[in-house]
């Protein structure tokens, strides 16, 4: 894919909320263009989104997300949540 390794890179710094993230916009501004950024930030933005709504609405977790994810849930209380009696 054209530009691919520095729209992984725009990517992995926006999810992960990386300093350098203005930096690698600003690469991908003037790599692709006004436009590109834009619709690259939107295709980003919209991932997260969908993610947050599947977990808010108890779609349940993969086996790696939960293996890894178990010490700050149990951390957290999240299992005593009446809600919990939902999730295998």
């Amino acid at each position: 894919m054209p530009h691919g390794r520095l729209l992984l890179q725009f990517c992995d710094a926006a999810v992960r909320r990386r300093a350098d993230l203005d930096e690698i916009r600003n690469a991908v501004r003037r790599e692709l263009g006004d436009t590109a950024a834009i619709e690259a930030a939107a295709n980003i933005a919209n991932f997260q989104r969908m993610v947050r709504i599947a977990d808010g609405c108890g779609i349940p977790l993969d086996q790696f997300t939960k293996q890894n994810s178990e010490p700050w849930r149990h951390q957290l209380g999240l299992h005593q949540y009446a809600s919990a009696a939902n999730t295998t």
